[in-house]
């Protein structure tokens, strides 16, 4: 929360004026007993004169007005101190309460805390400048970065609301109930598209990353390549860009400065994945490192990255957002096969045949395990589905062996649409319901 130092200021004087005026009181009230009044009972053995407790009021006020300044400046000097250390302009970062409390009395670790900055023209509009995502397909992206990205903190989105653009008053009706601040930004004339967008888009984050170290990761759903500049400030910072945007739209320039990039098809269900495409892409890949190894080619590790682009696999089918966790699945399943050499890690074929790995097995028991819940009419969380099938076979815990997370793994199933999940009203709790099965 971004507040005015003077208005902090303002407050902590008056504040601090008002406990000196009590402790000056106080003080008055003491000075007022020893010199006047106690001096006099003494001297006479008799109870006080009133006359001599009126004549010590007024020097008790001036104690009072005197105790106050000196203890209202002390205590606002101080405070100032504390609150703006050298260097603050205008503005000074307060701690939000309600991210405090939630946290346990401390303001969260930036490493797990993210802000969501949507350029809405960016991503909604297709071809011929129309609308072409819908609400539900919004709500599933935003579902996806929720549940892959521990703690949302800051929600903000920039576009025109209006009806201008048929259809985005409804995206931003979704929005604002998920819990986003929105920037109307009309055009600038009828027929061009052009808002502005991508500026004031670019100086509030850039403000938040200065003003908000609590937030260490932003994701940017546009693929708009005049952010690249943000981006680039966003790294000097130490922060974790992630990037969601159109395969068609996103900028190569832009995701060159990002940690990961989520094509934006595959979190809303367009992009087509099945199981034979899923075990398609991992034979590719296990096929390419066998037939470099039998022409005695090395594959570094570092390499990866452009054999994944040659091959025209995508990463995010796998829940991974970077090829590294990607790498690390593989090698997790036996799919892969990494060895240390001198010249540095190499990447080999692993024993493990795509769908006989344990990831496969473990989708296959997943869906079984969905299905006879909805035979009994019941709507299972994750947890429950997992939890009884590691115990009877531990050796399909694939988050011990390749670091997938939960979610990520209901990632993968509901990409397969062997589940569908919704979300319960109250709890906001993820419910698993069947999909299609898994077949070969």
């Amino acid at each position: 929360m971004i507040v005015s130092a003077a208005a902090v200021r303002g407050v902590r004087l008056r504040r601090a004026l008002s406990q000196g005026a009590l402790i000056g009181l106080a003080l008055g009230i003491v000075v007022e007993v020893l010199i006047f009044l106690f001096p006099d009972m003494v001297r006479r053995g008799v109870s006080p004169d009133p006359s001599v407790l009126m004549g010590a009021l007024p020097v008790a006020g001036v104690a009072a007005v005197a105790a106050a300044l000196t203890g209202g400046v002390i205590v606002w000097a101080t405070q100032r101190a504390k609150l703006l250390p050298a260097g603050t302009g205008s503005t000074l970062v307060v701690p939000n309460l309600v991210e405090v409390a939630i946290s346990g009395g401390t303001v969260p670790e930036p490493e797990r805390n993210w802000g969501i900055f949507v350029d809405l023209s960016n991503i909604a509009l297709g071809e011929n400048n129309a609308v072409d995502l819908t609400s539900g397909e919004l709500e599933r992206a935003l579902d996806y970065l929720e549940r892959t990205h521990e703690r949302i903190l800051v929600r903000q989105a920039y576009g025109d609301f209006s009806g201008a653009m048929l259809g985005a008053s409804e995206l931003g009706v979704e929005l604002r109930r998920r819990g986003f601040t929105l920037a109307h930004m009309p055009r600038l004339a009828r027929g061009n598209e052009k808002n502005h967008t991508d500026i004031q888009m670019s100086v509030d984050a850039a403000l938040i990353a200065r003003s908000r170290p609590d937030v260490g990761g932003y994701i940017i759903l546009s693929g708009d390549s005049d952010f690249t500049p943000l981006l680039v400030q966003l790294r000097t910072l130490g922060r974790q860009i992630h990037i969601v945007a159109r395969e068609r739209t996103a900028s190569n320039a832009l995701i060159a400065q990002a940690n990961a990039y989520i094509p934006l098809e595959t979190i809303i269900g367009r992009a087509t994945l099945t199981p034979t495409s899923l075990r398609e892409a991992e034979t590719r890949l296990r096929d390419a490192l066998s037939a470099l190894a039998a022409k005695q080619i090395p594959t570094p590790a570092a390499g990866l990255p452009h054999l994944l682009r040659a091959l025209e696999i995508d990463i995010t089918a796998l829940g991974c957002l970077d090829v590294a966790a990607f790498q690390r699945v593989l090698t997790g399943l036996g799919i892969i096969d990494e060895q240390a050499t001198s010249q540095g890690v190499m990447l080999a074929p692993g024993s493990v045949i795509p769908g006989q790995d344990a990831l496969d097995r473990l989708l296959q028991a997943i869906g079984r395990s969905v299905a006879e819940c909805d035979r009994r009419k019941q709507k299972p969380t994750l947890t429950q589905v997992l939890e009884p099938i590691w115990k009877a076979d531990p050796a399909l815990d694939v988050t011990k062996t390749t670091q997938l997370a939960r979610i990520q793994i209901l990632h993968i199933a509901e990409r397969l649409n062997i589940v569908q999940t919704e979300r319960e009203h109250n709890t906001h709790e993820l419910r698993l319901l069947p999909g299609k099965p898994l077949v070969p």
